[in-house]
């Protein structure tokens, strides 16, 4: 066969970024070297496989000559499930052959555990594996978990089921212990450094975490229950930076709030208890992100970065916030809230900035307040007043709605002059419009004045 008229280096190219598998697959049929070589640039790339043909197709397609294929794959999405036996039995075989394959997304493992056992065992094999997601988790990603033995750095599971049933529903009390997060990742205690986990059930029980993780720095727990026992996490990942907490409830209504309140009571007796007894706090919080009740529920007793919360709704907020502010002394505090005839969401931020202790208000430099409401002027009257006599060198205010005439009739301008005459550290305030799919309207003014304005893409926290 002739050559191509392109160089290879050039063809090989084209195959590096065309997002069709197709046309790779069509420039490797030219030549022999660029079937060798375009399989490996081809196999860099993610491998998406939603159906058991596109499964047979790309395991024909490893199979082929040279027989190193398989260990040039590197990322591969896997969401079918669905399989006949003896198309599990081959995936298995080349599953362990993919010697390089360093990140696994399965939609679904559990049914395909369920069907072909065995497959638990060769995917526990595999030694590359540095990320790995699991989605519709049960028993079978529990095996998984135990057998396997690589290098994890980046961890994703979710136990929620597409029939919206939990895996934990169905388990006893007393198993609950040994598949709380801190024990059965202990495979991956040396190397794991994100854990995002998703309807992880963590036991209303205190449990001991018997290794630490000290490369954990970013841990995301999404609709896990109403009971969260902090003290294993702050164990096993002393070195922790981020956390995210989202629970069930995001109200705190009276009838819940005793629990959550002795809840938080726990944790914080947890975190003033010495370290020899099992107590201890965080010493490298980041940040924290969540609603507020997640917030008062973990009741972290130790400094946070930049905090970001979304408002309870409720009454009970504003008797915590102060309190949380106090505990944990932000530097950047992003707070998100409404206004409007059932709830002053304005006076409850204004309450908790104006109640926060000294050390707390003294450390805040950065503010970005997400809102709607009804009337602008006396809610940023009533914020104004709140900030006096902090040290804020940002101000940041987000509108929901870009086209509300009360929020188009505010004087931004004298709004921020005002602020600026009254606080000597004040750089620039922010004030920014419509939030959703759209870039925002951004405003910017700073002590000469309008500095700028335009559409935004600059994110809310990216300050």
């Amino acid at each position: 066969m002739a050559s191509p008229c392109l160089n290879y280096d050039v063809l090989l190219d084209i195959i590096a970024r065309s997002d069709s598998h197709q046309t790779g697959l069509a420039i490797m049929s030219t030549c022999r070297l660029l079937r060798q070589e375009g399989a490996r640039v081809l196999l860099r790339k993610t491998i998406w496989l939603d159906t058991e043909e596109r499964l047979v197709s790309f395991l024909s397609f490893l199979l082929k000559e040279p027989k190193t294929r398989p260990q040039h794959v590197r990322k591969l999405v896997l969401s079918t499930y669905d399989l006949l036996s003896e198309v599990a039995e081959v995936f298995g075989v080349v599953f362990q052959l993919m010697i390089s394959l360093d990140t696994l997304d399965m939609s679904d493992p559990e049914t395909m555990i369920d069907s072909h056992p065995d497959l638990v065992f060769r995917m526990g094999l595999v030694r590359s594996l540095t990320s790995l997601k699991l989605s519709s988790a049960g028993l079978g990603v529990c095996q998984l978990l135990m057998l396997l033995r690589a290098p994890l750095k980046i961890l994703s599971v979710c136990w929620l089921t597409p029939g919206y049933d939990c895996f934990w529903e169905y388990l006893d009390d007393e198993k609950w212990p040994r598949f709380h997060p801190t024990i059965l990742l202990e495979n991956f205690a040396e190397t794991l450094e994100e854990l995002t986990c998703d309807w992880w059930y963590v036991g209303r029980e205190y449990e001991a975490p018997r290794k630490t993780y000290t490369k954990m720095r970013r841990l995301a727990i999404n609709e896990c229950s109403d009971s969260f026992i902090l003290a294993p996490f702050i164990q096993a990942f002393p070195n922790l930076t981020h956390v995210s907490l989202r629970t069930y409830r995001h109200e705190l209504g009276e009838s819940v709030f005793d629990d959550f309140r002795d809840n938080h009571k726990l944790n914080i007796t947890h975190q003033h208890t010495p370290p020899s007894a099992g107590g201890g706090v965080w010493q490298h919080i980041q940040e924290f992100s969540g609603h507020f009740v997640e917030f008062y529920i973990l009741g972290l007793a130790c400094h946070v970065r930049r905090l970001v919360l979304e408002d309870s709704y409720t009454g009970d907020t504003l008797a915590l916030l102060a309190a949380a502010l106090s505990q944990t002394c932000p530097e950047y505090f992003e707070f998100s809230t409404c206004s409007n005839d059932g709830y002053d969401g304005i006076g409850v931020l204004s309450a908790g900035l104006r109640e926060a202790s000294a050390a707390a208000r003294s450390r805040l430099t950065m503010l970005v307040v997400n809102f709607r409401f009804k009337c602008p002027k006396p809610a940023m009257e009533t914020l104004a007043s709140a900030i006096w006599g902090i040290p804020l060198q940002l101000l940041k205010l987000v509108w929901g709605d870009r086209h509300d005439v009360a929020v188009e009739e505010f004087d931004f301008a004298a709004f921020a002059e005002t602020l600026f005459c009254g606080m000597s550290s004040l750089q620039e305030v922010v004030v920014s419009r419509g939030r959703g799919l759209e870039p925002p309207d951004v405003t910017s003014f700073d002590r000469n004045g309008l500095s700028g304005s335009g559409t935004g893409t600059r994110p809310i926290s990216g300050f």
